[in-house]
């Protein structure tokens, strides 16, 4: 499987100290987590949610496990090659890994 569509993750910006003790702010930044294959859920498939109802799914991403997995509500930032789904931020509702690959569900 080919993948050559693109997933990112929203890092929110914080607030801290220098060394000197001064004010600093971290802006918010995308932090790419690596090539992905997206594929639609025309059929309306569910997964099930934290609350133990199920949750239909738009985007189904599967990709090599990346150093950094994406948890339950955080934001991701999805780009298609072919340019159908340009920088889409959504949702994760679900994710798991098995044999070296990771799933998330948005």
């Amino acid at each position: 499987m080919w993948y050559e569509d693109k997933i990112e993750l929203y890092v929110p910006g914080s607030n801290g100290h220098d060394e000197n003790f001064n004010p600093v702010q971290k802006p918010e930044s995308w932090s790419f987590l690596g090539d992905c294959k997206i594929h639609g859920n025309a059929s309306a498939k569910t997964v099930p949610a934290a609350d133990g109802k199920d949750y239909i799914y738009n985007y189904k991403i599967t990709m090599y496990t990346p150093a950094i997995i994406p948890t339950l509500n955080d934001k991701v930032r999805i780009t298609k090659a072919d340019g159908s789904i340009s920088e889409k931020v959504m949702t994760v509702v679900g994710a798991g890994t098995t044999k070296g690959k990771l799933s998330i569900f948005l």
